[in-house]
C-alpha cells in the first residue's frame, strides 16, 4: 500500500515553529520540566507540513516520557543537498547498541518496557518512516556520549 503525502515547498523553520503554538502541548512539555530551545535556520524543502509536524511532535512527546526535566534543542539546517531537523535532549541517552534497533516498530527499550506510562514502540519507527516517504531518512547521533539527538534529512 502506498502512503499518500501532500507536499509544499515549505520553510522546515516555520513548519516547526507552528509546532510549539498548541496550548495542550505546551503544558505537557512544562509537566514533564522539559525545557525547549529553538534553533531555527533556513532550510526550504518539498514537504508535507502535517507529516513533518508529527515527527516534531513524536520526538519531543518521547523526550518527555524518557528525559523528564531536561532540555531539548530543536534545530533545522541545511548541508550539502539536504536539509535537517535535529532533536537533541539531555537525558539518559541510549546505548549504541539498542540505538541500532531504535527505529524498528514495536521495538522498546529495557526501561521504557517496565514503565505503565511507556508507548507502543512505534514512535520512532513512524518518524522513519515519515523521512522516507519524503525521500529521506532518520538516523540517531551516535557520537553523543550523554543525552540522545535524532536527525531527519529530506532533499532540498
Amino acid at each position: 500500500m502506498k502512503r499518500a503525502i501532500n507536499t509544499h515547498k515549505r520553510n522546515l523553520r516555520q513548519m516547526q515553529a507552528r509546532a510549539f503554538t498548541c496550548p495542550v502541548r505546551e503544558k505537557e512539555f512544562v509537566t514533564a520540566g522539559i525545557t525547549i530551545e529553538r534553533e531555527f535556520g533556513r532550510a526550504v524543502v518539498l514537504a508535507d507540513p502535517r507529516r513533518m509536524r508529527q515527527v516534531l511532535l513524536t520526538l519531543l512527546d518521547n523526550a518527555c516520557r524518557y528525559a523528564p526535566g531536561g532540555t531539548v534543542a530543536v534545530q533545522t539546517f541545511t548541508a550539502e543537498n539536504r536539509a535537517g531537523m535535529r532533536c537533541l535532549d539531555t537525558g539518559p541517552g541510549m546505548p549504541l547498541d539498542a540505538q541500532v534497533r531504535a527505529f524498528d516498530r514495536f521495538w522498546r527499550g529495557d526501561d521504557s518496557r517496565a514503565r505503565v506510562s511507556g508507548g507502543s514502540g512505534l514512535g520512532l519507527s513512524i518518524v522513519k518512516a515519515i523521512a522516507r516517504l519524503h525521500h529521506g531518512d532518520a538516523t540517531m547521533d551516535t557520537s553523543r556520549k550523554e543525552g540522545l539527538a535524532v536527525e531527519i534529512w529530506v532533499p532540498l
